[in-house]
């Protein structure tokens, strides 16, 4: 039993920095340009669905004229941001 989780224990060592990284890298918007203007894309709704990003005039007046309650979350230099 000890033997095996040890082994376990390597295995995931060695598949832990390609996770994070796949993960990183789908996190990143997929697109670089606003759904609604063609402007740069620097938000994401969580609400709206997938690959929804938006530039920030867009998401504000988007979000606040119709669902305020929508979570945006703004892309910093590598991650989202609530």
């Amino acid at each position: 039993w000890d033997d095996r989780k040890h082994k376990q224990h390597e295995e995931w060592a060695t598949l832990r920095p390609k996770l994070q990284k796949l993960w990183i890298e789908g996190t990143a918007p997929t697109q670089t340009s606003c759904v609604n203007c063609e402007d740069a894309a620097v938000v994401r709704c969580k609400d709206c669905g997938p690959e929804q990003f938006f530039c920030e005039n867009c998401a504000v007046q988007l979000h606040f004229e119709r669902c305020r309650f929508h979570r945006l979350e703004k892309w910093q230099v590598s991650l989202f941001e609530g």
